[in-house]
């Protein structure tokens, strides 16, 4: 299974009452907005429409969790008490009607010291890109394939981010100026061993010398340590 990540916006959350007890609404996500510096030093940008087919999955049963702590759920998607939608903004969420027993977390967000959302998601490597950028590797994330939770959350601005997905801005940070990787096969980055491992002229290699994509991956990163 892809690892979980989790990204998390400072965007206001509102309370809004209704005749069933208060609702709480928000965004999780943002389209085309580019990140703060993620752990792996790579920015990401959502495009627009990645959410589009998870949402439409009948298996997707995401839920809202306070901090993305599973004890304090607020709502289901199946429960029908977690509602998910998207507009031309991003993702947005509606947890109806909030448990009595999360009346805390009202509070907070009333007060103010709950600042932000978050969501947690999972990217297939073959439903993203990276481009180079002034800062480093900016990811593009085009297509979510997983969707697990969306909620308030007090410190948005420290996403998590898997050690694959940094792996993968890594090499994109090391791909040379006219676009080759650097593994030296002069194949397009995305092409190469850096991606799908395949490793240039293992085809033609005894199968006791050739390569395997994880050895090739260690190089990436050889050559990344003795550059720096």
């Amino acid at each position: 299974m892809t690892d979980i990540e989790r990204r998390g916006i400072l965007e206001t959350v509102e309370i809004r009452d209704d005749s069933d007890g208060p609702k709480l609404t928000g965004y999780a996500a943002l389209y085309d907005s580019e990140s703060v510096t993620l752990p792996g030093g790579f920015t990401e940008v959502l495009q627009r429409g990645c959410f589009d087919d998870v949402l439409k999955d009948p298996n997707t049963d995401c839920i809202a969790c306070f901090n993305h702590d599973p004890s304090l759920i607020m709502g289901r998607q199946s429960a029908g008490t977690l509602k998910l939608s998207t507009d031309d903004r991003g993702l947005r969420y509606t947890v109806y009607p909030v448990p009595e027993s999360r009346s805390d977390v009202l509070e907070a967000i009333r007060l103010k010291n709950v600042v932000g959302s978050s969501f947690a998601f999972t990217v297939n490597p073959d439903d993203e890109t990276y481009e180079r950028s002034d800062d480093g590797a900016r990811r593009i994330v085009k297509r979510c394939s997983g969707l697990y939770d969306v909620c308030p959350v007090v410190s948005p601005a420290y996403p998590e981010t898997s050690a694959a997905v940094r792996q993968r801005a890594l090499e994109a940070m090391n791909a040379s100026k006219d676009d080759s990787c650097v593994c030296g096969s002069g194949k397009p980055y995305g092409k190469c061993c850096g991606r799908y491992g395949f490793v240039p002229g293992a085809d033609e290699q005894p199968a006791d010398q050739r390569k395997s994509p994880l050895f090739a991956r260690a190089g990436h990163v050889a050559q990344w340590l003795r550059r720096v």
